[in-house]
């Protein structure tokens, strides 16, 4: 017969191995009992049994992010200036878990081949550029799709096999959370695992990538050694986002002179000489 393990017995961590204990007990979407076990190693947190993780994606919880358009904003920019000064701005890029599509279609706007993929929810913007199933790409974007998994070093390690380069976002945990923190998102229950700095490392190590990273949200695991101004990019926030302006400024000036870099025309043409659906 199983039983159910002690609450306070211990638990190995899903990305160091080492134990870990329960730190908070709190209720999801109203009716669901969470345990958040911290590791004693990494600091990586973590919640037990989620049971209610996988219907917490339907349409109705989807509804309450109202700040999905500006997050996608805010992570496109980054991305735009991360990939020119990686010099890698004319490759293949995908957004993982990227739901509707919809930084995918902003990207496409701005002329980069970005791809969606999402087994989870239909798209509605990313048109051809859905995609069936995972394909090699000069980087890989996971923006805020980390938090939803229960093995998070496996999908690195398979995200990295495919991508030279991902990005994951996450907010980065210092400290033991507590009941009050916003990241937790009882209402949604869709966040289960959270990420301090030293976990982050640790995925990196067991992945043998190279870990950039800002110390608060960008976080970027590398198979190779990235430019020196691609680094200072990540880790300086403002740097990154006063190029973000210039490359505005850029599209703006390319519209007005009448060479629009978006791939949009292209894929509406495609969608109406198909039948629009995903392509392998």
């Amino acid at each position: 017969m199983n039983t159910m393990k002690d609450a306070m017995a211990p638990e190995s961590c899903p990305v160091c191995a080492d134990e870990s204990g329960v730190v908070l007990r709190y209720v999801v979407r109203d009716q669901f009992p969470a345990q958040l076990r911290q590791c004693h190693g990494c600091g990586f947190a973590w919640v037990m049994d989620p049971a209610w993780l996988e219907s917490s994606f339907g349409a109705e919880q989807h509804n309450l992010d109202l700040g999905a358009v500006d997050r996608c904003s805010v992570v496109l920019d980054f991305v735009e200036v991360l990939v020119r000064r990686e010099k890698i701005s004319t490759g293949t890029f995908v957004d993982w878990g990227g739901g509707y599509g919809l930084m995918t279609r902003m990207a496409r706007d701005r002329g980069l081949d970005f791809r969606n993929l999402d087994p989870y929810v239909k798209e509605l913007f990313a048109g051809p550029a859905q995609l069936k199933t995972m394909v090699s790409a000069d980087l890989v974007v996971a923006s805020e799709v980390f938090l939803h998994l229960l093995d998070p070093v496996a999908s690195l390690a398979e995200l990295i096999a495919s991508g030279r380069r991902v990005l994951v976002t996450a907010v980065v945990l210092n400290g033991v959370p507590d009941k009050d923190w916003w990241y937790l998102m009882p209402s949604t229950g869709q966040h289960v695992a959270f990420f301090t700095l030293g976990s982050l490392r640790e995925m990196a190590r067991r992945t043998g990538s190279t870990l950039v990273t800002d110390g608060r949200f960008f976080h970027v695991f590398s198979r190779e050694k990235m430019r020196f101004l691609s680094r200072a990019v990540v880790r300086w926030r403002s740097l990154a986002y006063s190029l973000a302006m210039l490359n505005h400024l850029r599209f703006v000036a390319l519209r007005a002179l009448g060479r629009n870099p978006s791939r949009t025309p292209g894929d509406q043409q495609m969608m109406m000489q198909s039948d629009g659906g995903p392509r392998d």
